[in-house]
């Protein structure tokens, strides 16, 4: 018997952020590139000492990511408790380092 599909899952992706600009860009991109469309992505600054806005700033005109900050660094449970915090009624959560990248199916597949 095939499994019984509900209404589509709406996914919000949790990135913090502190010391890994270097690989944001990539992985924010990884996120664009997916071939499910129902996110949205949460980016965390925890008082990184990098630019963290020149590596955010390509996706902030894509409309479904938003960039949070915190005053001070608080660690990165602190900083992943900030995106549950601020992602409201999500479905689901998928964290991603910022120094990783998703497969283009990822969230198709979870």
């Amino acid at each position: 018997m095939p499994p019984v599909l509900g209404p589509p899952l709406d996914v919000a992706v949790l990135v913090p952020v502190f010391r890994d600009t270097a690989l944001l860009h990539e992985a924010l991109q990884s996120i664009v590139d997916q071939t499910y469309s129902r996110w949205h992505c949460y980016v965390i600054d925890d008082a990184s000492p990098e630019d963290v806005d020149a590596a955010f700033a390509p996706c902030a005109a894509e409309g479904r990511f938003t960039l949070l900050r915190h005053g001070k660094n608080a660690g990165l449970s602190a900083a992943r408790n900030t995106g549950l915090r601020s992602m409201g009624e999500g479905d689901a959560v998928q964290f991603l380092d910022a120094d990783d990248m998703l497969t283009p199916w990822a969230l198709e597949r979870r």
